[in-house]
């Protein structure tokens, strides 16, 4: 009996996710043969120590190493992400009036628009937090004041990306100029002056 290698390819790659048919050659005619479903696997119950407590922590550890997220996933540190945007800013500072630097420019705006949206999901700082505010409610009013202002900043980077696909300088070089004073409200709010 010979087996088309197209149909076995297919029939054992896709067998794992539901019954499927594969066919085999017969003299005139193609009947359908049904595959066996794999045996599933009862769930396992996580693992207990011998005091019968939960696992540790580094037993519950994931598929990243030392406890780290894994599968892509990476913590966002909010320092890292502002770097990001200080250093996109101050390269695209040297050269935003340069229309040959068109699409550098833009891949530095889109860095700094990122790191802009990493910094707003990962939260104030819990050190500037402790050290700016006393009460509950101070926390929640700054931490508020803190995301309204990097959507003000994510603001006026697309402003800043749309000038620059436009081929339109001067708006450009006033949105860096409104960049760079937003950047020093917002670090002033938070006590990071320079």
């Amino acid at each position: 009996m010979r087996v088309c290698p197209l149909c076995l390819v297919v029939a054992v790659g896709l067998a794992a996710a539901a019954p499927l048919a594969f066919f085999r050659p017969a003299a005139t005619s193609v009947a359908p043969v049904a595959m066996q479903q794999p045996s599933e696997k009862p769930a396992e119950k996580p693992s207990e120590n011998q005091a019968g407590q939960p696992p540790r922590p580094e037993e519950r550890r994931g598929p990243g190493q030392d406890g780290r997220p894994g599968g892509g996933e990476r913590r966002v540190s909010v320092e890292g992400s502002m770097k990001a945007i200080e250093r996109s800013l101050k390269a695209l500072n040297g050269q935003i009036s340069d229309a040959s630097k068109r699409d550098d420019n833009l891949k530095l705006i889109n860095d700094a628009q990122r790191g802009c949206i990493q910094a707003k999901g990962a939260g104030i700082p819990k050190d500037v937090l402790e050290k700016k505010a006393n009460d509950a409610a101070s926390k929640a009013r700054l931490a508020d004041d803190y995301r309204v202002h990097l959507l003000s900043t994510l603001r006026k980077l697309i402003e800043l990306e749309e000038a620059v696909a436009a081929g339109k300088t001067d708006d450009a070089k006033a949105a860096m100029a409104a960049l760079g004073k937003l950047r020093e409200e917002g670090h002033h709010a938070m006590g990071l002056d320079d």
